[in-house]
């Protein structure tokens, strides 16, 4: 600085006394707003740093390595089966990650549609209106329970401009997932509210995809078929 002709002032270190004001303060958003960010946008740097959270809060090194034993202990635990797993990262860019469609279901079955005593939870998924249900300017005909934090097809974060041709519309509103996108790699996870009213979890990975787009609107469209498959809210 000195040498570009800038007057610096150099300091000792001390102590603030009892009546210094702070300078500025950060605060970090909740839990569930960085959740939320994450599901929504697909936010790979908050995906790392929850990552290595978790295997903080677990007494393990907040490291690659930690977060990804923290990942299998906590399936472990929930009784989640992880065939096949390899977890390199948390942001999921890493191209040594492997994970089996069975895996991501069975924890959006124990996360997205967890029981609920609400009115508008799984229990009862047609009883929110649509105000409600963050597909705001959809009819009542399509009004439907979403579970919270992931994209609305048709609507929101990552799926705001989807599920507009004519063979995906039924999904507009009533698909709730989470996108992942690499080059040759493109998948969907999430809920489908069928036409009859029954919440489906489903997830799509489709490797080695030679167009994204095309793998997209592919996976869009069997969505789609999922919401339309005929499945009534009392089957099994």
């Amino acid at each position: 600085l000195r040498a570009a002709g800038i007057e610096v002032t150099t300091v000792s270190p001390g102590v603030a006394g009892n009546q210094a004001e702070p300078l500025a303060a950060v605060a970090s958003p909740p839990m569930s707003a960085l959740v939320d960010r994450l599901l929504d946008f697909s936010d790979n740097d908050v995906a790392e740093a929850l990552f290595r959270l978790v295997a903080l809060e677990r007494g393990l090194p907040g490291s690659f390595d930690g977060g990804a034993r923290a990942v299998a202990d906590v399936l472990a635990e929930f009784g989640v089966g992880a065939p096949g797993l390899e977890v390199r990262d948390g942001s999921g860019l890493s191209r040594g990650n492997r994970v089996a469609p069975v895996t991501i279901a069975e924890v959006l079955r124990l996360t997205a549609l967890l029981p609920s005593s609400e009115p508008s939870g799984p229990a009862n998924p047609t009883a929110a209106p649509v105000e409600e249900s963050a597909a705001v300017g959809l009819d009542e005909r399509r009004a439907t329970w979403l579970p919270p934090g992931l994209s609305v097809g048709g609507f929101t974060g990552t799926l705001a401009g989807r599920f507009d041709t004519a063979d995906t519309e039924d999904g507009a509103g009533r698909v709730a997932a989470k996108t992942g996108t690499l080059t040759g790699v493109t998948s969907l996870s999430g809920v489908a509210t069928t036409l009859q009213g029954r919440p489906v979890v489903f997830s799509i990975i489709g490797n080695e995809t030679p167009n994204t787009l095309d793998a997209r609107a592919a996976l869009d469209r069997v969505a789609a078929e999922v919401v339309a498959c005929g499945c009534a809210a009392e089957a099994s």
